[in-house]
């Protein structure tokens, strides 16, 4: 019995730790779509022109879930996005959207990025079969930089679609 309480107190000297990693409520991040990828467009036909568009999806709002948490310099986030999808030419009832979440400091430098995706079905009309505008929300947890380390400045989040060249040129 001795010997069992001996681990027992053992075992919580090993887990106590001198330092504690203080945990504060922090205001949320400014966040931002980004104006040239904030609508992300894909076909299932190559190459991919204005005629066989499949769909065109856009970054169309967020939603911070809980008070922002930091610890260490590290903002948590529990952000929830809103995706607006337009069928086209659907010949793929299956969604795949790309997208970032990029970090900046106070200079508008990119100081960390993150890759997501969402995936999703088209939506049907029951009574015609069409394909109809489709929302679809995507619930993300992340961590970021709170502060540029420079300036003590908070950073902000751009938010985007992660395009190609030849999206980028038939968009513009």
């Amino acid at each position: 019995m001795k010997i069992f309480l001996i681990y027992i107190v053992l075992l919580f000297l090993l887990n106590c730790n001198g330092e504690k990693q203080q945990t504060t409520a922090e205001k949320c991040p400014r966040a931002f779509f980004s104006k040239e990828h904030q609508i992300y467009i894909t076909s299932d036909q190559i190459p991919l022109d204005i005629e066989n568009i499949s769909y065109k999806a856009e970054l169309n709002n967020y939603l911070f879930n809980n008070d922002c948490f930091v610890s260490n310099n590290v903002l948590t986030v529990n952000i929830t996005l809103l995706f607006v999808i337009k069928p086209i030419n659907v010949g793929n009832e299956n969604i795949l959207l790309p997208f970032y979440i990029a970090t900046l400091n106070a200079e508008d430098k990119v100081v960390d990025m993150q890759y997501y995706s969402v995936e999703a079905v088209m939506q049907k009309d029951s009574e015609t079969f069409n394909y109809t505008e489709t929302e679809v929300t995507k619930n993300i947890v992340i961590r970021i930089p709170n502060k540029d380390m420079e300036t003590n400045l908070k950073t902000k989040m751009i938010i985007g679609f992660m395009l190609d060249q030849e999206k980028i040129e038939l968009l513009n």
